[in-house]
């Protein structure tokens, strides 16, 4: 009896380790099938949108991310921005830095000087995808007639074109800003601004080229200040070497005295300190009867 016993005991044993090995081999079979599987689907995805129509859909490739090195905002490290929004749910915070010296005028008061000096400080958070919200405020310092006294500012900013590789991004932003301090007055500035970004080539060193196109419409605005003015700005960057790009523009502003215009040519060099930190730096010479003679800019972002 006690022999039939382990026998049996045996045959369970025997049973119970064949079961689980069989088991485990199906187990591992099914997981690799489904690795399989899954990697034959991404080429189907791949080849579907690479060759569903041939060489055309070719052409008409997915949305992607722009090199930090080709992005350009106001300050970092020239005038012109790119029409590149942040992430849902990224913050770009930048500090930036303006001196201006400026050209005497004809009629000039004796009371004014020519240096201008503005810290400007801005945070903007991409809401939602290809929407961010931006708040911006400066105070200008020095002798210049503009001198102590600022501005605030609230935008949003659609992308609404996203980057593609043979096809430019396209945005499109309004703004109300609010100026405070000393003669300031009661105006409030509303302005729309179109931004395109262009590669100029392919691969990730091609450079790329920004425009930006402003109207600019002021209320309860004083005699001799304009209604509407419009500011153009072209410009490029050009990568140089793995984390720095050399970025140039030319910049056309009427400014809110009227008769009154800034023409500016600047260059500077942006910089990638780290993956979340980015430095810049550049100069303007003014041309054209431009009421700022010489501009210089720097500043810093950080992205979290």
């Amino acid at each position: 009896m006690g022999q039939v016993l382990g026998h049996s005991m045996r045959v369970q044993t025997g049973f119970l380790t064949a079961m689980v090995l069989i088991f485990s081999a199906a187990g591992t079979a099914v997981a690799q099938t489904r690795t399989d599987c899954e990697k034959c689907m991404e080429v189907v995805e791949d080849v579907g949108v690479t060759g569903g129509a041939g060489a055309g859909a070719a052409a008409e490739s997915r949305p992607r991310e722009p090199d930090e090195r080709v992005s350009a905002d106001s300050g970092l490290p020239v005038t012109v921005e790119d029409a590149f929004v942040p992430s849902p749910g990224e913050t770009e915070a930048q500090l930036h830095f303006f001196y201006d010296h400026q050209r005497s005028k004809v009629d000039e008061d004796k009371r004014f000087g020519h240096h201008l000096f503005t810290p400007e400080a801005e945070v903007e958070v991409g809401v939602a995808k290809g929407l961010s919200a931006t708040l911006q405020a400066n105070y200008s310092l020095g002798n210049a007639e503009e001198a102590k006294s600022g501005e605030a500012e609230a935008e949003v900013k659609w992308n609404f074109f996203q980057l593609r590789d043979l096809g430019p991004a396209l945005s499109l932003s309004g703004a109300v800003s609010v100026p405070y301090g000393y003669s300031t007055g009661n105006t409030v500035d509303t302005t729309l601004t179109l931004f395109g970004s262009q590669p100029l080539g392919s691969g990730a060193d091609a450079p790329f080229l920004h425009i930006d196109l402003s109207w600019i419409h002021t209320f309860n605005r004083e005699e001799d200040s304009r209604a509407n003015s419009f500011v153009g700005v072209l410009g490029v960057a050009v990568p140089v070497a793995e984390s720095t790009a050399i970025v140039a523009d030319v910049a056309h502003e009427q400014l809110e005295e009227k008769g009154r215009i800034n023409n500016l040519i600047e260059v500077g060099v942006r910089q990638e300190v780290s993956g979340d930190i980015t430095l810049g730096a550049g100069v303007g010479a003014g041309v054209g009867g431009s009421v700022t003679k010489f501009r210089a800019l720097i500043g810093v972002q950080k992205s979290f």
